[in-house]
């Protein structure tokens, strides 16, 4: 016969029932974190010689967004290095169609499906506008978009897959 275990008291059931609990949530836990992870680090643009390789059209190819006229500015000292001319103002290309809405001192310059960049059956791939005083861009899904503001790639915080509003503003030209 096989000696049969001792009886457990309810306190010694509960603390196991505990145990067993706080291991699961710590699972789940590590789970969604490493899922967190693993999205960003696919969903990362190719900026490599690789990348144009395999299809991505050259920047040089890309379509350019109606332009504004500039406004005229006052002589002031730059708070940040001076930006190459190519990659200053906004840029917005798509990973995968999706609606945009730009306005550009408070007028609308763009709104509409914006396509991805290796569509070929659509004219607007890249949406490119030279600085202005207040640049906002309304998206209903930031994970469909590649958004860059004087050369620099934005990542905002939280749900990008949530509809967002980007705003940036330019103290120097208000």
């Amino acid at each position: 016969m096989s000696p049969t275990p001792p009886s457990q008291s309810p306190e010694e059931r509960l603390r196991t029932a505990l145990r067993v609990f706080a291991a699961a949530a710590a699972m789940v836990i590590i789970t969604l974190l490493l899922m967190q992870i693993i999205h960003r680090v696919t969903d990362a643009p190719p900026e490599t010689p690789e990348a144009l390789a395999e299809g991505e059209a050259p920047p040089a190819a890309e379509p350019v967004a109606e332009a504004i006229e500039p406004v005229a500015e006052t002589p002031a000292a730059p708070a940040a290095p001076l930006v190459p001319d190519s990659e200053s103002g906004l840029r917005i290309s798509a990973v995968e169609p999706v609606k945009v809405r730009v306005e550009i001192d408070g007028v609308e310059r763009y709104d509409a499906v914006l396509c991805a960049s290796l569509d070929t059956t659509c004219e607007e791939r890249v949406l490119k506008f030279p600085l202005a005083a207040e640049m906002a861009v309304e998206v209903a899904d930031l994970t469909r978009l590649r958004v860059s503001y004087n050369g620099a790639r934005v990542e905002p915080l939280g749900n990008l897959s949530a509809s967002r509003r980007l705003v940036f503003i330019d103290d120097a030209r208000r």
